[in-house]
């Protein structure tokens, strides 16, 4: 099988990672490390865009929308408000077979399960060798207790 290439592979543009989040807890911690990635990656595009201005300022969903579109690396985080999740999960479902990655983390299961990661997919039953972990480790009865051990 062959891989596919990432989207940097590709001179026509560049590579647009948006983060789609809350709020701006991490802006500062993602422009360092936009900052520092754009001396290795000189085609590295990087946008943020939190939840929370979207009911200030509707234009800012319609710009996390089109980022969504166009982002070839989409990261969600701290995606729990119904509101929120309804705002872009259209968005979101639409870009998700067509970008390099979709990393989904912190955020309610509907959204959690839109994580893509080439073959990886959080919406399917684990396959090879995560399917045998799972296996292995069981799920039996949780709320049965052992019985004591005797000496």
């Amino acid at each position: 099988m062959k891989r596919k290439r990432t989207s940097a592979a590709r001179a026509d543009h560049p590579l647009r990672v948006v983060l789609v989040t809350l709020d701006n807890h991490v802006s500062g911690a993602w422009s360092r490390a936009a900052h520092a990635l754009s001396k290795q990656v000189p085609a590295l595009s990087v946008s943020a865009h939190a939840a929370t201005e979207w009911d200030r300022d509707p234009a800012s969903l319609e710009e996390t929308c089109a980022a969504i579109a166009d982002g070839d690396i989409v990261i969600v985080t701290m995606l729990f408000l119904e509101a929120h999740i309804e705002a872009v999960r259209g968005a979101l479902e639409a870009r998700r077979d067509d970008c390099d990655a979709m990393i989904c983390c912190m955020s309610a299961p509907e959204i959690m399960r839109l994580t893509r990661m080439g073959r990886f997919r959080m919406d399917t039953e684990a396959t090879g060798a995560l399917a045998l972990l799972k296996r292995l480790r069981g799920g039996g009865d949780k709320s049965a207790v052992l019985p004591a051990r005797s000496r």
